[in-house]
């Protein structure tokens, strides 16, 4: 694994930068971010941001929190920006059997997205670039 350092950090990039221009508020971030430290996955580093909870795929992901881990069948992506960020988190969490997700295209923001845990590793791990997904604000 990559050390931190300085040379890593691109100039004029920074992927919490990119996800917080995407909330009208700073304050409706925070919220976001407070409720993924307490009950998900924040992976924050230089090269790459992501906020992510397990969840019931079958149910909206947005208000699911502290789900008992046998119903929990997703990972659901509220946010990934930067390069290696999804597999990152995929070789960092528990495998679930499944990933969810949105992606923004412009100012449109696709319906939730489910794939199988397998397939979605070997995708990303053939280097497919992820940009960013947005979920809405919970």
């Amino acid at each position: 694994m990559a050390k931190i350092t300085a040379d890593l950090i691109p100039q004029g990039y920074s992927p919490i930068h990119e996800v917080i221009e995407m909330y009208k508020s700073k304050s409706d971030f925070v919220h976001d971010l407070e409720g993924y430290l307490q009950a998900g996955v924040v992976l924050s580093t230089p090269k790459f941001f992501l906020m992510g909870k397990p969840v019931d795929k079958n149910q909206e992901p947005l208000g699911q929190w502290y789900l008992p881990e046998d119903k929990c069948n997703a990972w659901f992506v509220k946010w990934a920006s930067g390069r290696g960020c999804l597999k990152y988190m995929m070789e960092t969490v528990k495998p679930l059997a499944h990933v969810m997700f949105s992606r923004i295209k412009g100012n449109n923001t696709s319906e939730y997205k489910v794939y199988d845990w397998n397939k979605f590793h070997q995708k990303i791990n053939y280097g497919t670039k992820t940009t960013i997904s947005r979920n809405q604000t919970s």
